[in-house]
């Protein structure tokens, strides 16, 4: 690949998100990045990372999300960020000693564990690190995208049902939970993945007639939200839309005779242009360029409809999350000079 690469390691991190380029409050130039720490003796460790833009510059600064949670927890991951906010905002999922999880949103001087959904009860408000309230009876929940008009996606298992969830802000720092309908298949199954800035979100939802489908939602503020199964490529019978773009390209996978494929819808489905059956999606940009990979490895297919090679940037480089840059986060193999060999590690890849 003609483009050239410096790469920075951030420990024994685990990446998933990326924001755009920010301007912090000194007038410079950052990226942060989410995701956690993994520790063979510890818990894992939500985190986020603050890298300067300049190629050659280290992180500046880590938070340590995981220490923000109220009451603490067992184990903590976050999961995206905000795309231009300065300060940014940060979704991600918590467990305590128990095992169930929550869904959580960071912020700069407030931390919110969000509302659990309860179907056809009350809306729970969420609570925050002086407003404490008692658990309620519901599932397991877990946010998995925002955008920045603080719309939050993910899902919450109540009944024995996996379903969508959006997450709005009625009033400062208190947050209600509503669930974003199916297709009609039963038992229910749907899972929110992704927002973009506009509303539109991107899932997977059970049809009526049991097939797991791309699905699209519209969330426009106070309006009603109704779901709509994505069109498939001939021969393939279900799959999943797992990121949204500002354009509202949306990309994800689709499945038929035991494979699946990445796929890309704008607004019709196109198998992305050189990428084999047996590729994989992993994320989309703002733009609507897709990262995945492929049977040679990690790839990035542009809107241009131009594919880089990625798998050269480091060994064993598993790409997770990029932005419109295109500087990639991802886990690689590095040498360890403390034990002479090589493992597994957080790396951050630049476009320079």
């Amino acid at each position: 690949m003609a483009t050239a690469w410096t790469g920075s390691c951030c420990g024994w991190a685990w990446p998933r998100d990326i924001s755009e380029e920010l301007v912090n409050a000194a007038g410079g130039r950052e990226h942060h990045i989410v995701g956690h720490l993994v520790t063979p003796q510890g818990p894992w460790r939500a985190r986020l990372w603050l890298k300067p833009s300049q190629p050659d510059a280290p992180f500046s600064s880590t938070i340590d999300l995981h220490a923000l949670i109220p009451g603490g927890a067992a184990n903590s991951w976050a999961q995206a960020v905000s795309r231009y906010l300065f300060p940014s905002l940060v979704v991600g999922t918590f467990a305590r000693g128990d095992g169930v999880t929550e869904a959580v949103l960071w912020e700069r001087n407030r931390t919110t564990v969000l509302p659990p959904l309860i179907p056809g009860g009350p809306i729970a408000p969420g609570r925050n690190g002086t407003e404490v309230l008692p658990p309620l009876i519901a599932g397991p929940c877990v946010a998995e995208g925002i955008n920045d008009q603080r719309q939050i996606v993910g899902w919450c298992v109540t009944g024995g049902e996996r379903l969508a969830v959006l997450w709005e802000e009625q009033q400062p720092g208190q947050w209600t939970a509503r669930e974003l309908p199916g297709l009609g298949g039963t038992p229910r199954f749907s899972w929110a993945a992704g927002i973009n800035a506009t509303g539109r979100i991107g899932g997977i939802s059970k049809d009526g007639n049991g097939r797991l489908m791309p699905t699209m939602w519209e969330a426009a503020a106070g309006t009603a939200v109704a779901a709509q199964a994505l069109p498939l490529p001939g021969g393939y019978h279900g799959g999943g839309a797992l990121g949204v773009s500002n354009r509202d390209h949306m990309a994800g996978f689709v499945t038929g005779d035991g494979q699946a494929a990445a796929t890309l819808w704008r607004p019709e489905p196109e198998r992305l242009y050189g990428i084999g059956s047996r590729a994989s999606y992993r994320d989309i940009n703002m733009r609507g360029d897709v990262l995945g990979e492929s049977s040679n490895g990690a790839q990035l297919w542009a809107t241009d409809v131009s594919i880089y090679d990625l798998s050269g940037l480091a060994p064993a480089f598993t790409p997770f999350a990029f932005n419109d840059h295109w500087w990639l986060a991802g886990v690689g193999l590095t040498f360890d000079t403390a034990s002479n060999s090589m493992g597994l590690t957080g790396l951050l890849l630049q476009r320079v």
